[in-house]
């Protein structure tokens, strides 16, 4: 409102001043010679149409003003008003694109009739002329008080509406003209001689020099254009070119698309509250839309992370703005980029990063940056949190002023954020379709927290951007192979081969082993390199040694000593040649599965870097081994049976074909016991058949236990087990069966299952009469149980009864 009364105010002033000086002095004029006069309106008219368009506004400049000053030699001054502001109407509605409104024209007017009447004073001064100043002087005095007075009332008027810089206006839209209007002063003396010589009639002649002029004005501001053209184009792509590439890291950390705008428009308008500088304004823009672009040097594993960032992450995340300084120093901003991105992370107390800044040190574009930032972060969807309502997100950055944020900012932000969000929301947003161990010391936390680690120490390191892009690249492409190689094999040692081949270009290592969890023991499920031998026969119970307090506190230790695992703790002949250990937990469900640990010959080789990819492959790894795990308990299931732990039917089958054929080959016997649980129906009604799962368990390890060290007892099916007893003669046969036999009777008793026995079938196999196969044994044997079962049930039927269903 006070830029539009402003304003207003201006343009009453200018109509009403210059329309005083036409009243005033129109009201002296005189007409001597007529033809004279129409002769030079005429002239002045055509003059008025030939404009040229003034640069970086929208007006323009005509050349009628030789003609006020040729006017000036031979006509009077209300005469040259007259013409003057004919000329100027014309100028106003001849040639337009756009037909200006009346106040416009009426400003224009009164701003040629004031310029006429005082350069006019100017050129009659009776203090110059008693001076003894020439004509030519007199003219290029008038010529410079015409310029002064209608170029400072257009710039003026234009300033007050567009709300730009006045001075700044002025000397780049006028400046470049003032040299005209001394050779337009030049032109006015050269014709009064003329004039003097051949009568006024030679005035006639002024329209083709003024023509000359027009068309030097016209070549003069289309080379001035066509230049700032180009180099406003050069500046624009350059500025485009970079912006894409900061709106594609944006895309990178998925964050939404149009944050880099918002960032601009915020930081952009409290620049204007501020009344920045022009150079740091722009550099403010720049930096809004370019603050990120050293997320380059940061592997996109750590900028899409959807969860919390682990310190070793975020010590990679903090060398961005370092970076992004560096990548902007190259291009050579003709304002201060640099300084506010690489700042702006740095706190008002100081805590922040890379420099640790405080207060007025930190750069007043940074501390725009940071706030803006930072506000904009809290109201979007990022991956690691929810977005919060937007005067939620003013709360929490007016709890951090004066402590991460300077306080004049934010009370700034505080006051006029919901204007700003309002611009930013009708603003058009450009839609993309989105280092090696450098280390920042400085910073807190990140915003998304930290999860635990008992890494070490961290060192400074000089930032190489090149080498930090080109580290970050093969970090993430041996990562991607790593992940894809985890996944191409079920089979634990095959993808542990091609696995350690490819960890050791990202992180150099003498030995590594994977260790997984049994029964509270570490046992090696893959050992390779230096003294792998010694440490595969490593078992390392959960909570002792590196990899057991690994394992027991499901947390990583970085350059710990191998001389303290289990089984060979204080002796200097086992694993002397490793000094440092890298370690970290796999884990399944919350829970450690197992313990991967690199081995160096070199004391402190491993670095927080080396322990934060680790822990990027460590969640592939543990399914890896995970599925290893169940791959291995698969193939035990295929030959083993799930209730009893007995070799199952397909595993009997086998072990009998190969029983055979070593009898054959030695000329051994083989007997071989087909069973079958009587009363175990009974068991199965009367108590249920989880009852009768325990009662098969209690026979399947009578059984086993009665056996020599190379039977063989599995489970057929149901209630049916087989024993293969190699080297059997018939006495012996028939004190193995009576053994069988009264060991389940007395496991039955012990286990409150009273009538459980065994119905038994058996063949003894003689070296010259060995069966073919399998099959024929196990029928025989089956036919011969049966046979025994109704023969006891014939002899004694009532006892058998009562332990048989």
């Amino acid at each position: 409102m006070l830029k539009t009364t402003s304003t207003r105010m201006f343009l009453a002033m200018v109509c009403l001043i210059g329309s005083a000086a036409f009243v005033s002095s129109i009201s002296h004029l005189a007409v001597p010679q007529p033809v004279e006069f129409i002769c030079y309106c005429v002239i002045a008219l055509l003059a008025a149409t030939l404009k040229v368009q003034l640069p970086g506004i929208n007006g323009s400049l005509t050349v009628s003003y030789v003609l006020v000053l040729i006017g000036f030699t031979d006509l009077s001054v209300p005469q040259c008003l007259v013409a003057g502001v004919m000329a100027a109407v014309v100028q106003c509605l001849v040639n337009t694109k756009k037909r200006p409104g009346f106040l416009q024209v009426l400003f224009n007017v009164a701003n040629v009739a004031i310029s006429i009447v005082g350069s006019g004073a100017v050129f009659s001064s009776t203090l110059l002329q008693s001076a003894g100043i020439g004509l030519l002087m007199r003219l290029t005095f008038s010529a410079v008080a015409y310029f002064l007075l209608n170029t400072f009332a257009v710039t003026a008027i234009i300033s007050l509406t567009e709300s730009r810089p006045m001075l700044r206006l002025w000397r780049e839209c006028y400046l470049w003209a003032f040299p005209f209007f001394f050779v337009g002063a030049g032109f006015a003396w050269g014709f009064h001689r003329l004039a003097l010589l051949f009568g006024w009639q030679v005035a006639i002649l002024a329209l083709p020099g003024v023509y000359l002029l027009y068309g030097a004005y016209h070549f003069y501001l289309r080379r001035l254009q066509a230049e700032k053209t180009h180099a406003v184009d050069i500046a624009a792509l350059h500025l485009r070119t970079i912006e894409a590439l900061a709106m594609a890291i944006d895309a990178k950390d998925q964050t939404t698309h149009d944050h880099l705008q918002r960032v601009k428009v915020y930081a952009a308008e409290i620049a204007r509250e501020l009344k920045l500088p022009r150079l740091e304004t722009e550099a403010l823009e720049a930096a809004a839309m370019l603050h990120d672009i050293g997320k380059l040097a940061v592997p996109e594993h750590i900028v899409s992370k959807p969860g919390k960032l682990t310190p070793e992450e975020f010590e990679k995340m903090k060398i961005h703005p370092i970076v992004g300084a560096e990548i902007l120093e190259r291009a050579q901003f003709p304002y201060p980029v640099v300084p506010m991105v690489r700042s702006h992370h740095e706190k008002w107390d100081g805590t922040g990063y890379p420099d640790g800044l405080m207060g007025e040190s930190i750069p007043m574009g940074a501390r725009i940056l940071a706030v803006v930032d930072c506000l904009d972060a809290l109201a979007s969807d990022r991956q690691y949190r929810k977005r919060i309502p937007l005067d939620d997100a003013m709360n929490v950055i007016a709890s951090q002023s004066g402590i991460s944020f300077d306080p004049k900012i934010v009370a700034i932000l505080q006051r006029r954020y919901k204007d700003f969000e309002a611009i930013a929301q009708r603003t058009p947003v450009q839609v993309m379709a989105r280092s090696s161990n450098t280390v920042v010391v400085r910073g807190q936390g990140p915003a998304a927290g930290f999860e635990e680690s008992s890494a070490g120490s961290s060192q400074s390191a000089k930032i190489d951007f090149l080498t930090s892009i080109a580290a970050a690249r093969k970090e993430v492409q041996t990562l991607f192979e790593l992940s894809s190689d985890l996944g191409l094999s079920i089979c634990l040692n095959n993808t542990m081969s091609i696995f350690a081949s490819k960890l050791k270009t990202i992180i150099p290592h003498d030995s590594m082993c994977v260790f997984a969890i049994r029964d509270g023991i570490l046992h090696p499920e893959y050992a390779a390199g230096e003294d792998h031998n010694v440490i595969a026969a490593l078992r390392i119970p959960v909570g002792e040694g590196l990899s057991g307090w690994v394992a027991q506190n499901n947390s990583p230790v970085i350059n710990g000593n191998p001389a303290v695992e289990p089984g060979y703790l204080n002796d200097p002949t086992i694993l002397m040649n490793l000094k440092s250990a890298l370690a970290i937990p796999l884990e399944e469900d919350g829970s450690a599965i197992g313990v991967l640990s690199l081995y160096s010959r070199k004391a402190n080789a491993f670095s927080r870097d080396h322990l934060r990819i680790l822990q990027a492959i460590g969640p592939r790894l543990s399914v890896a081994l995970s599925n290893g795990r169940r791959l291995s308990e698969a193939e035990d299931n295929a030959v083993t049976d799930y209730l009893t732990g007995l070799p199952n039917s397909r595993s009997l089958y086998i072990h009998l074909d190969a029983e055979l054929a070593r009898a054959r080959r030695t000329g051994d016997s083989l007997g071989v016991l087909f069973c079958d649980l009587d009363g175990f129906k009974k068991v199965n009604d009367e108590y249920g058949h989880l009852e009768g799962n325990r009662a098969l368990k209690v026979v399947a390890d009578s059984l086993r236990d009665c056996c020599r060290n190379y039977d063989y007892v599995a489970r057929m099916g149901g209630d049916e087990f087989v024993i293969v007893l190699p080297g059997m003669d018939e006495a012996e046969m028939e004190q193995s069966i009576w053994r069988f036999r009264t060991a389940v009777e007395m496991a039955g008793l012990e286990a409150a299952f009273n009538g459980l026995s065994l119905s038994v079938g058996s063949v003894i196999l003689q070296p010259d009469a060995m069966a073919d196969d399998a099959d024929t044994v196990l029928a025989e044997a089956d036919r011969r149980m049966y046979a025994n079962k109704w023969r006891r049930k014939a002899m004694f039927p009532a006892d058998f009864h009562s332990r048989a269903a």
